[in-house]
């Protein structure tokens, strides 16, 4: 249940804690997973709850901002901070892949999985580009994307342009509208980083994807239009 996830989450933030760059590394793709889905699973309930009944727009936003200040700098943020400065020491490639691996179920999570998450992506193509690149790569200046990293990169930019933002209505639409718009910034930045580790072509497919769906945007269709443009 949540009380026994809270436990063994608080168990393993001190276990980073004491544990050192060295013992981490050979586990850090494993704690990376752990925290991030912690992120949403340890939320306060009663945080989702206001924003989900808020009377205006401006105490879903602030509800959010809050959300979004747990999710960046809340006690799991050290402890995410520690295993992905282990997974950027490891010698190979391995532990940048197996993260890379997990992190299309995880943007796909809660809000503070997704925030997390997209850390972990601007982290990955900082520190660990290799992770996402295939064997087949011709150098740095002729890179090609793994399998993982073409999909990343398609899934972060589908992500960050979904059709889902909708403005007024109920006070639970106008909480929804809020976290994604809140979260859809993090989504941004992912891309950013995701856009300049990539080789060229793939860019390119996305940029030409993101074209297609402006296009195909029809009436109402102003909020996909506003966040493709961005």
């Amino acid at each position: 249940g949540a009380e026994g996830r809270a436990v063994a989450t608080g168990a393993l933030v001190q276990v980073v804690k004491f544990a050192g760059p060295e013992r981490l590394r050979r586990f850090a793709a494993r704690v990376v997973g752990a925290v991030c889905r912690a992120a949403s699973e340890l939320e306060p309930a009663f945080l989702s709850y206001l924003a989900f009944h808020a009377q205006d727009d401006q105490a879903a936003t602030s509800l959010e901002d809050l959300r979004l200040g747990l999710a960046t700098s809340g006690p799991l943020a050290p402890c995410l901070d520690a295993a992905l400065e282990a997974a950027k020491d490891c010698p190979s490639s391995k532990t940048g892949a197996q993260i890379a691996h997990e992190l299309p179920a995880l943007l796909r999570g809660g809000l503070a999985t997704r925030v997390a998450a997209c850390k972990v992506v601007a982290a990955l193509c900082r520190a660990s580009p290799q992770a996402l690149r295939s064997p087949r790569s011709s150098g740095p200046n002729n890179p090609s994307f793994s399998t993982h990293g073409g999909h990343l990169l398609v899934l972060v930019a589908d992500l960050a342009t979904a059709e889902h933002l909708h403005s007024g209505g109920s006070s639970s639409a106008k909480s929804t509208a809020a976290g994604r718009d809140a979260g859809r910034r993090h989504l941004l930045g992912a891309l950013g980083a995701l856009a300049r580790t990539a080789p060229p072509k793939a860019t390119r497919a996305v940029l030409a994807g993101l074209v297609r769906k402006y296009r195909r945007a029809g009436p109402g269709g102003d909020a996909l239009r506003v966040k493709v443009a961005s």
